[in-house]
């Protein structure tokens, strides 16, 4: 039996952005780094827990690190390898080069 969460267990994107007083970018890029957990829902939405990000709020967990934003290149090593993953993750099964890409 798969294990649901509640939906009032869950929170979204912007409602963790506005309970932090950053901008919903911030909160995305923190669970890109895997510093805020979440899951994603059937139509690709991020929820995140609620009991976590009230722990943070109130003290008793550690805080998402900062994710430092450049704009443009060059590209730190973090962004080049997410960005590498992504479009691996977009070419599997793609062939679009060779004999099969017609």
């Amino acid at each position: 039996m798969q294990h649901r969460t509640q939906p009032d267990s869950m929170m979204a994107l912007g409602e963790v952005a506005a309970a932090f007083g950053v901008d919903p970018k911030t909160v995305t890029r923190w669970a890109n780094a895997g510093r805020l957990d979440s899951i994603r829902t059937i139509g690709n939405h991020r929820r995140f827990y609620r009991a976590q990000v009230e722990a943070i709020l109130r003290g008793e967990s550690k805080p998402p690190a900062p994710v430092p934003h450049r704009a443009g290149p060059p590209l730190d090593e973090w962004a080049e390898a997410e960005y590498r993953r992504e479009q691996a993750d977009y070419d599997d099964g793609y062939d679009t080069e060779g004999d099969d890409a017609r």
